[in-house]
C-alpha cells in the first residue's frame, strides 16, 4: 500500500512469491481531486507478460455529492465504455434514486434502478429494485426498514412484486435485530483505611488509578472489562501515596 501525504490511499500491489522473487500479480491505482475526492480508480492484472490495464472507474461530482461513476474495460490498447451509475440527491443530500446503464457500443442503454426513501435521521426506510424492460422501469423487489430510537435497525423485510402489488415470497428472508444497554461505568469500591479514585468513567483505552492509605501497604490491582475478563493484573510495593496510568 502507498499513500499520499493526505493519508489517501494511492496503490494497492498484489504479489506471488515464485520461488526466487515477487511477481506483481494485480494493482489498483487511485487519483484525487482537491477535495480528497476519488476521482479515477484503476486495475492492472498480469496477463502472463507483466501488468496490462484492465477496468478503469472514473467518478464525477456535484459538490460533496456523487453524481456519476463510469466503468470502463481496456481493450485492444484502449479505453472502452461498460456501464455507469447516476445518482439523485434529494434536498437533505439522501441518495433517493440510482440508475445502471449499459453501453451498446454507440449510446448508453437502461438498465436498472434503484428509488429509496429516508426519515428525517437519514436513515433508509424503502429500497425498491427495479429492472429495464426496454419501455419502463418494472419492480423486482422491495427493502423496507425499521429503526428505533437510537436508529439501529430494528427490522428488514424483503417483498417481491407480484405484478400488482409486493407481496412476502418463499425464500425472502426477513430479519430482526435484538440490542441489549449495559452500564460500563466503574463501580466505587470502599477501601478501608484509603481512598480510591479511578477516572475516566466509563474508560476507553487509559483509565487512571489514584491511591491513598493512611498507613504505606502493599495491595494488589485488577482491571477487567464489562464481561469479566481480566484485562490486566499486576502487584505493587508497600506505599502511602499511589497514582498509575
Amino acid at each position: 500500500f502507498t499513500y499520499d501525504g493526505n493519508h489517501n490511499l494511492l496503490t494497492t500491489t498484489d504479489e506471488e512469491w515464485n520461488g526466487g522473487s515477487y511477481d506483481i500479480m494485480y494493482r489498483n491505482t487511485v487519483t484525487y481531486n482537491g477535495s480528497n475526492q476519488v476521482l479515477t480508480s484503476t486495475d492492472e492484472e498480469d496477463q502472463g507478460s507483466g501488468l496490462d490495464f484492465t477496468y478503469r472507474t472514473t467518478y464525477t461530482y456535484t459538490g460533496t455529492q456523487l453524481t456519476m461513476e463510469v466503468e470502463e474495460e481496456y481493450i485492444s490498447g484502449s479505453w472502452q465504455n461498460s456501464s455507469r451509475i447516476l445518482y439523485t440527491y434529494d434536498a437533505n443530500n439522501n441518495a433517493v434514486a440510482t440508475e445502471t446503464e449499459q453501453w451498446n457500443g454507440s449510446s448508453w442503454d437502461k438498465d436498472g434502478k434503484e428509488t429509496r426513501t429516508f426519515d428525517g435521521n437519514h436513515n433508509m426506510l424503502t429500497n425498491i429494485h427495479a429492472s429495464w424492460t426496454g419501455s419502463a422501469y418494472q419492480p423486482g423487489i422491495r427493502i423496507t426498514n425499521t429503526y428505533n430510537g437510537y436508529n439501529q435497525m430494528l427490522t428488514q423485510i424483503i417483498d417481491a412484486w407480484d405484478g400488482s402489488a409486493f407481496v412476502p415470497s418463499n425464500g425472502m428472508p426477513y430479519f430482526r435485530n435484538y440490542y441489549e444497554m449495559f452500564n460500563n461505568d466503574v463501580k466505587k469500591t470502599a477501601v478501608q483505611n484509603a481512598s480510591l479514585k479511578t477516572y475516566p468513567v466509563p474508560a476507553g483505552n487509559e483509565l487512571n488509578i489514584e491511591l491513598n492509605f493512611k498507613q504505606p501497604a502493599a495491595f494488589a490491582v485488577t482491571i477487567s472489562d464489562m464481561a469479566g475478563k481480566v484485562m490486566a493484573a499486576w502487584t505493587e510495593q508497600p506505599a502511602a501515596q499511589y497514582h498509575k496510568t
